[in-house]
């Protein structure tokens, strides 16, 4: 069985029946807003235990029946070993998250304190201590989950996503050709825009600064490498390649005189490899978009670098 730490959420499953087919990845965290609320969508889906609807969490809010002290609870109703119901195509390999909210529309933003623990249960889910009894051939088992926002549902991409991103619609971020249909429903704009924002702004700045080294703590940067694969950097944020070995070692002779410690990951297989890869950058452009991002970080470590050592202040900006 694999549940969250009672420290995160209570473990109140539907029924003793599993009638669900088993989880085949755990790739991608989806966020949706129940348009209701924690209790009331706990007693309406408990009589049809796991032949009816579920998600896998819920987190309660202030409203309806969860005002008294639900705000921010948060129920895990599936074991991550099974898929749940919440996302359809992409049920194999999501897991999800149902949130309370006002009931109607305009849905409200999320509470300081549904927000809270939506970070706490990510951070967890995202670790790759949730998921040390998911198969070693997972990429979860391997690297956790990505804490970064999926651009869409095509099927290479690992992060955090929202559902309307699975959705046939006329918005923006609606589902993209190639992706994966997350809803037989149209035009649904789960978890609607307040929320949404709410995602890009705050929750995933909060999720990454968490992975970020504390004060304590020495920095590091992550090589990742794999038979037959040119190996790739992880720092910053950013995962980029190099045209070859030399440029690869200098910037990485940057970031050891900045003080970074090296970490390294060897995928066994070049198509796990391929896969995490593809899930952090699909385009040509983007990763060198990242690579000039990169090299700017490394000039200005370098920078402070050289005024640590001549303990001089820089020029203001």
């Amino acid at each position: 069985m694999q549940v969250a730490p009672p420290s995160i959420s209570r473990w109140v499953p539907l029924s003793t029946n599993q009638t669900e087919s088993a989880m085949v990845g755990h790739d991608v965290v989806c966020l949706h807003t129940m348009v209701g609320y924690l209790l009331s969508v706990d007693r309406a889906w408990r009589p049809d235990g796991y032949a009816g609807l579920e998600s896998h969490f819920g987190v309660g809010g202030k409203w309806g029946p969860d005002v008294g002290g639900f705000d921010g609870v948060v129920f895990q109703w599936q074991d991550l070993h099974f898929q749940a119901d919440a996302n359809l195509d992409g049920n194999p390999y999501v897991i999800s998250i149902e949130t309370a909210d006002n009931g109607f529309e305009p849905i409200q933003p999320w509470t300081p304190k549904q927000l809270d623990k939506i970070v706490q249960l990510l951070d967890w889910l995202c670790s790759k201590e949730a998921h040390a009894t998911c198969p070693a051939g997972w990429l979860c088992h391997q690297v956790g989950i990505p804490r970064r926002l999926i651009p869409n549902t095509i099927r290479s991409n690992r992060g955090i996503g929202y559902h309307r991103q699975g959705i046939v619609g006329n918005y923006p971020d609606h589902l993209v050709v190639g992706g994966v249909q997350w809803s037989k429903a149209t035009g649904k704009t789960c978890p609607t825009d307040a929320r949404i924002a709410q995602i890009k702004d705050v929750i995933i700045p909060r999720l990454q600064r968490l992975a970020q080294p504390q004060e304590d703590d020495v920095p590091y940067y992550t090589v990742y490498s794999a038979p037959g694969k040119p190996p790739r950097v992880f720092v910053d944020g950013a995962v980029v390649g190099f045209p070859n070995p030399t440029e690869l070692a200098e910037y990485v002779a940057a970031y050891d005189r900045a003080g970074y410690q090296k970490r390294s990951v060897a995928f066994a297989e070049a198509d796990d490899w391929q896969r995490f890869m593809d899930g952090h950058f699909a385009r040509e452009d983007q990763a060198n978009l990242r690579l000039i991002d990169l090299q700017n970080r490394v000039m200005q470590l370098e920078a402070d670098h050289r005024v640590i050592l001549t303990n001089t202040t820089p020029p203001p900006a």
